[in-house]
């Protein structure tokens, strides 16, 4: 009679994700259904239980409609902090939600009344993304609903729901002459283009096995910088860092301004001031290793730097020529080496380096470029002890170029 009744379970476990997939099925005789729950292994029926949450949860259904306000949501928007009051009947149809049905990002429920699930977080926290446009940050919060199946069945009455919550702040507080908070995480721009491509920049590790817990310097440390592009199943992918320049507020075009990468992957810094900044050999095509030491805008200790780098991602078998390379200048030797391939393509670093070349619409689709942001960073002296240290923040660019070249 168990294995009858395991039987029986596993047809139960298909319909239910026929269900959650949209497809139509009989339902099966009473009888057929009934299980022997005495002889059942409860393991067996948790597992294949959970299964099934699973699998419904997985399907992603695209709506129909235009998204609309919840009604059975309240936003606060505080100056570094957000509250979120939900109500039981969060779906508006008179069927009362459990609290541990409902997340904000990755945070559960703080508080709940007979009347309401509460929500109280910083900015920089549950799964937060930040977003600039030119007049805003943008801070972004998902607020989840998942279902559970009722009781010992496999059966939902409803379906998982999002709903997309976000506070905009007015850019000039971003700039203003205090600064922003030093503990934010520096920016993982990630952005794609129309064949799928990432592009991505972020702090990492001395020895580049994670991304980097803090975005604070000292004026004597080196920054450890990986950017990358994330190809997916498409077309390997050569990674390029055509130029890049650091500001002291979110604008490519503000001032000051230093601009250490340029001439098509020409690392500048090293030549300028002396300091021992290179591109590393390269390890994998479609990543490019640089450290580049800390430094400070006249005035502007323990204020916050912005870093901009415009990336290429072109075609493995396009050569290292001056346009498609990555060079940086020894002061020991007085040249520039080439992170790979020949050194004479980084001859053109001391004068300028030739254009790109227009070309065919044939090959629009061979390379990609895109302008990726990492920030805010602080670079502080050593005797600064009006930092704090906090969770870090993860944050997400959305104004950045996109194009063929």
């Amino acid at each position: 009679m168990k294995i009858d009744a395991l039987e029986s379970l596993l047809n139960l476990t298909k319909k239910s994700k026929d269900v959650a997939q949209g497809r139509s099925f009989k339902l099966l005789d009473p009888e057929e259904t009934s299980l022997k729950l005495d002889n059942l292994d409860l393991d067996q029926l948790e597992s294949q239980k959970l299964q099934v949450h699973e699998a419904i949860h997985k399907v992603k259904i695209k709506p129909d409609h235009d998204l609309v306000p919840a009604d059975s949501v309240r936003v606060e928007c505080g100056v570094d902090d957000i509250t979120v009051d939900v109500k039981p009947d969060f779906l508006g149809n008179g069927q009362l939600i459990h609290s541990s049905e409902l997340s904000l990002g990755d945070c559960p429920i703080e508080a709940s009344t007979e009347n309401t699930f509460h929500f109280q977080t910083t900015l920089q926290s549950c799964g937060s993304t930040m977003t600039l446009s030119e007049e805003a940050l943008i801070y972004s919060f998902s607020l989840s609903y998942h279902p559970f199946p009722i009781g010992a069945t496999f059966i939902l009455k409803t379906s998982p729901a999002e709903v997309l919550i976000e506070c905009h702040y007015p850019r000039h507080q971003l700039v203003s002459s205090e600064g922003v908070r030093p503990t934010w995480f520096p920016l993982s721009a990630q952005i794609s283009s129309n064949q799928h491509l990432q592009f991505k920049m972020q702090l990492m590790n001395e020895d580049w096995s994670s991304p980097r817990p803090s975005s604070v310097f000292l004026v004597n440390d080196v920054l450890h910088v990986e950017v990358s592009v994330v190809q997916g199943h498409h077309i390997p992918r050569k990674l390029f860092v055509d130029e890049c320049v650091a500001t002291a507020s979110p604008s490519p075009d503000s001032e000051p301004r230093y601009e250490f990468v340029s001439n098509y992957g020409c690392f500048m810094d090293s030549k300028l001031t002396g300091a021992k900044s290179f591109f590393l050999q390269r390890i994998q095509e479609n990543v490019l290793h640089f450290k580049l030491p800390a430094f400070q805008f006249r005035q502007q200790l323990g204020h916050s730097v912005f870093f901009y780098c415009k990336l290429k991602a072109a075609s493995v078998s396009v050569p290292i020529d001056p346009e498609h390379k990555a060079c940086s200048y020894l002061n020991e030797a007085s040249r520039w080496v080439a992170s790979d391939g020949d050194n004479k393509v980084c001859a053109c670093c001391n004068s300028g380096c030739r254009k790109k070349r227009k070309r065919s619409s044939g090959q629009k689709a061979e390379q990609w470029e895109a302008t990726t942001v990492m920030g805010p960073v602080l670079f502080t002296s050593a005797s600064d002890d009006s930092l704090q240290t906090e969770p870090p923040l993860s944050l997400r660019q959305s104004d950045v170029e996109l194009e063929p070249c």
